[in-house]
Formats: structure tokens, C-alpha cells, sequence
């Protein structure tokens, strides 16, 4: 059973993406992080911009006249100071652990399928049996039925080719490539947005399983990634391109293979 608190955050969940209040449904959440965290970026901060800045200050001071107006602007001037390296990446990590919140893994239950439609994925583009001893292991590790996928480009013809769809079937013990104008499985899972700017420095990935018969969302992952600052950008780009993922990349999990199970393994 789920505790009163995260009963509650569920239905807020719920509430967000449209779905029924009664849902009830599983998540898993992200940790906040700190708003400074200490990276290599604080080293030309305590090394240069600080003893600069207290230097500028005391030259701007002695140049002003005794009373509230001296100390108020002082006081102004070394909060600017103090924004200009970190200002934007306290921001972004702000951002960051606000929408983290509702990041990681939602869906309601379970469910048992002979096999669904996975558009982020491409398949073979001609029918005929699979030979690939690689994809017959794969298909029949993962035990579903079928798998449908957009059909890839058929060797040998070039230009144009229409939008077709890939169907691999296990039929008599064999797998068979059959292409379709339209897939035939209820379950699709697809991205709903992909790498999405959803605040400054911080995008999001949006995969979800939509039954098309409901056209209901009934299993969601959410992944924001967050981008440096402009000066953890300066060496940060060379050595951590991809930004930092909540949940992190060994958290994720498969929203496939944890919300559609085989039908003969349920």
C-alpha cells in the first residue's frame, strides 16, 4: 500500500497528465541536489574573481562619502559581484530540482500484451523470414508475440519511399518480417518530446506507452538533463558534454519491460 503522502503526490501526477484521479500509480522520484555545488568552477572564483572583487570594492568605498548611501551601494554592488560567476547556475539548478520532482517512472500497473509498437525504433524494410541469429536472440529473450517499428529503407531503391511499418511475428516457431500500411498493436510507445527546452540550460525527454483504444497515457518516464553554467561551461564541455540526468543514467529503468510484460509470462 502507498502512505497518505505519496498517495497524494500520485494524484498530483495524475491530475498533470490527465489522467483519472482514481489511477493509482507507481513512481520513481529524484532527490534534489544543493543550489552550489563545489566543482572546479570555484577555483578561479576564490583564486582570481574574489580577491578582484573585494579590491574593487575597497577602491569604490574609499571614493564614496561616509553614511547609509556608501554601505547600501557596497552592498548592492557585492551581491552583482557576487552573481555574475554563479548567478545563472544557482538558476539553473533551481529549475532543475524544482522539475525533478516529478521526474523518473509513472504508471499505473502492469500489463500483459502479445506485443506493442515501439516508434522510436526503426525495423527491417522487406518482408520475408529473419535470418539475423542476433534478432531472432533478442525477440526471443524478450518474449513477446510481435514487435511493430517503422519500416526501414528498402535496400537497393533510392528517393522517396513511403512511410511503412514493420511487423515481426513468431508464426509455426518461426520469425516472419511482414510490412503494414498502419501498426495493428493497441500499445505504442513513443517519445512525446525529445530533448525539449523546458527552462534555461535544462531540457527534458518525455517517453510514454499510450493505449490507442483509451488513447490514455498509462505508463510515462520523465528525464531532465541540466547544462553548466557559463563558467563550469568552460572546462565542464570537455570533459561532461551531456549535462547531468535526473534520475541519473543508472536509474532509469525500462518503462517497456517494466510496464508491458508478455503474455505468456504474466
Amino acid at each position: 500500500g502507498y502512505t497518505r503522502k505519496s498517495a497524494l503526490a500520485v494524484r498530483r501526477f495524475d491530475i498533470w497528465v490527465g489522467q483519472p484521479r482514481h489511477m493509482e500509480g507507481r513512481r520513481m522520484n529524484f532527490a534534489s541536489e544543493p543550489i552550489f555545488g563545489i566543482t572546479l568552477g570555484w577555483l578561479p572564483i576564490l583564486l582570481i574573481w574574489l580577491p578582484l572583487s573585494i579590491w574593487l570594492l575597497r577602491k569604490i568605498g574609499l571614493g564614496l562619502k561616509p553614511g547609509p548611501f556608501k554601505w547600501a551601494t557596497l552592498g548592492l554592488l557585492a551581491m552583482v559581484f557576487a552573481a555574475i560567476p554563479v548567478g545563472d547556475d544557482a538558476y539553473i539548478q533551481w529549475n532543475f530540482n524544482r522539475l525533478c520532482r516529478d521526474a523518473g517512472m509513472h504508471y499505473e500497473k502492469k500489463i500483459a500484451v502479445d506485443g506493442f509498437y515501439d516508434s522510436t525504433m526503426t525495423g527491417p524494410g522487406s518482408a520475408g523470414p529473419v535470418t539475423n541469429p542476433q534478432m531472432i536472440e533478442s525477440r526471443e529473450q524478450a518474449g513477446f508475440r510481435f514487435l511493430e517499428r517503422r519500416a526501414g529503407y528498402v535496400p537497393g531503391k533510392y528517393g522517396d519511399q513511403p512511410l511503412r511499418y514493420s511487423h515481426v511475428e513468431k508464426a509455426d516457431g518461426k520469425w516472419e518480417v511482414s510490412i503494414l500500411d498502419h501498426p495493428t498493436a493497441r500499445y505504442h510507445y513513443k517519445y512525446l518530446s525529445q530533448h525539449e527546452p523546458i527552462a534555461f540550460r535544462v531540457r527534458k525527454v518525455d517517453i510514454a506507452i499510450v493505449d490507442t483504444e483509451t488513447n490514455k497515457v498509462v505508463g510515462r518516464q520523465l528525464i531532465y538533463t541540466r547544462y553548466p553554467g557559463w563558467l563550469d561551461g568552460l572546462w565542464l564541455g570537455y570533459f561532461d558534454a551531456q549535462g547531468k540526468q535526473c534520475p541519473t543514467s543508472d536509474k532509469h529503468g525500462d518503462l517497456l519491460t517494466t510496464v508491458l510484460i508478455p503474455t505468456n509470462k504474466q
